[in-house]
């Protein structure tokens, strides 16, 4: 080996090479990697821990759910898009496009040129929308301003919903805080302005 190395300065390594292989010394031939099995990992941004039960659907197919950590086993690619790329579309069912990313419900992944597939790591936003919705004014119209006042303070509606399809025409935003995890978790100031989407994210 040293005297190959020391060859490197003059005309002969490729004779030496050329004599190795001759003499019956093979290279080492590539060994192939064994495949990978690709993971789907769905947590939520408000606490890290796994979205359990999510349905998982590829190329328009139920496929199953996620397990009890979030994850689910996906299954080699064996379609492809218009370019010939190995590819397949990953969709959920279950969750409002507004809480994952790009705010869309699907999503495409491809394969490597050996067909290996990544690991995909998908957070899902914990975003909520927090509104007051007075209550219908006095249907007799005869209360003096005081009453319609007291009664809609006892009456009023505060809302909490997690789509914004779910907010009210009516909807009017608050002042306040929402806590959320206890006294680990997070806080977030409403500051009477909107009523949202307001996001939580673990410190974590």
């Amino acid at each position: 080996v040293v005297q190959l190395a020391q060859l490197v300065a003059g005309v002969a390594p490729a004779l030496w090479l050329g004599q190795l292989q001759v003499m019956g010394v093979p290279l080492p031939a590539p060994v192939a990697a064994p495949p990978q099995e690709a993971l789907l990992s769905v947590t939520m941004q408000c606490c890290c821990h796994g979205f359990a039960g999510l349905p998982i659907c590829i190329d328009g197919e139920r496929a199953g759910e996620t397990d009890e950590h979030g994850v689910f086993k996906l299954p080699p690619v064996t379609g492809s898009d218009p370019f010939g790329r190995r590819s397949c579309q990953l969709s959920f069912e279950g969750l409002p496009a507004c809480v994952l990313p790009g705010w869309s419900k699907e999503f495409m992944m491809y394969a490597g040129i050996d067909g290996r597939q990544a690991h995909v790591h998908l957070p899902v936003a914990c975003m909520i929308w927090v509104f007051y919705t007075p209550p219908d004014p006095c249907e007799d119209g005869d209360c003096d301003e005081g009453e319609e006042e007291s009664s809609m303070m006892e009456r009023g509606m505060v809302w909490v919903c997690a789509d914004a399809k779910q907010v009210s025409e009516e909807a009017l935003p608050l002042k306040g805080l929402i806590m959320f995890g206890g006294p680990d978790g997070c806080t977030v100031e409403m500051h009477g302005q909107s009523v949202g989407p307001f996001l939580f994210k673990s410190s974590q």
